[in-house]
C-alpha cells in the first residue's frame, strides 16, 4: 500500500460509513435503519486523527498476534486518541496473513477495500441480527448510526505477513486543537501531509 493509497483508504471508509448512515447501502435483507429513515448528518473525515486510528490498529494486531490471533485485542487500544463531545470505536479484527488460516496477504488496495466492505456490512447488519460473528449483538451497528458522534477517523495495519487490521474511532465532534486536519491534496509526491 502506498501512501496515496492509504489516504485513499482513509477516506473511502469514512464515506463507506456515511453511506450507511445516508441510506446509499441498507441491511443485507433490504430493509431501512429507523435512524436513517429519521435522517442522520454525514459524519465529518476526521484527517488528523487517521494517523492515530492506525496506531491503534496496530497496537490491536500486536495484541491478538500476541495472544492467540482472531479477534483476540479488539479495543484492546480504544480511546487512546483524542475524542471530543463522547466517542466509539470499531475494529474489524486480522485477516489474511495467516489470520484465521488464511495466508493470502491482503496489502493491495483493493484487497483492503474488499474486506473492509465485508466488515462494514456485518457490523450494520447486526441491527437486523445477521452478523455471523456477533449473533445478538448490536453495539457496532449502534456506532454507526449514532446521531451523538459527527466525526470519524480510520485506522489501518498490517503485519509483516500481510495481516490486516482496521480500526473506525468515532467522535462527537472533531478536535483540531488536539489533531488538525491534514491533506495530501495537491502536494507533491513526498512532502508532509501536515499530520506531524
Amino acid at each position: 500500500i502506498s501512501v496515496c493509497e492509504l489516504e485513499q483508504l482513509h477516506s473511502y471508509c469514512v464515506d463507506r460509513i456515511n453511506m450507511y448512515r445516508a441510506g446509499t447501502l441498507a441491511f443485507s435483507d433490504g430493509t431501512v435503519d429507523s435512524n436513517v429513515a429519521a435522517g442522520l448528518s454525514p459524519l465529518v473525515e476526521w484527517s488528523g486523527n487517521h494517523r492515530c486510528s492506525s496506531r491503534m490498529a496496530m497496537g490491536d494486531l500486536l495484541f491478538s498476534n500476541n495472544n492467540g490471533g482472531g479477534c483476540q485485542g479488539g479495543h484492546h487500544t480504544s480511546f487512546s486518541c483524542p475524542t471530543k463531545g463522547g466517542g466509539g470505536q470499531n475494529t474489524c479484527c486480522a485477516r489474511g496473513g495467516g489470520a484465521f488460516n488464511d495466508a493470502t496477504p491482503v496489502v493491495t488496495f483493493d484487497a483492503v477495500v474488499k474486506y473492509l466492505d465485508h466488515c462494514l456490512q456485518g457490523m450494520w447488519d447486526e441491527g437486523i441480527g445477521l452478523h455471523p460473528y456477533t449473533p445478538g449483538m448490536k453495539g457496532h451497528w449502534e456506532t454507526m448510526r449514532s446521531p451523538e458522534h459527527s466525526a470519524v477517523s480510520c485506522g489501518f495495519a498490517w503485519t509483516a505477513s500481510g495481516a490486516v487490521w482496521l480500526s473506525q474511532d468515532f467522535s462527537g465532534a472533531v478536535d483540531e486543537s488536539a489533531a488538525p486536519q491534514c491533506s495530501c491534496a495537491g502536494k507533491a509526491a513526498g512532502d508532509d501531509d501536515g499530520c506531524g
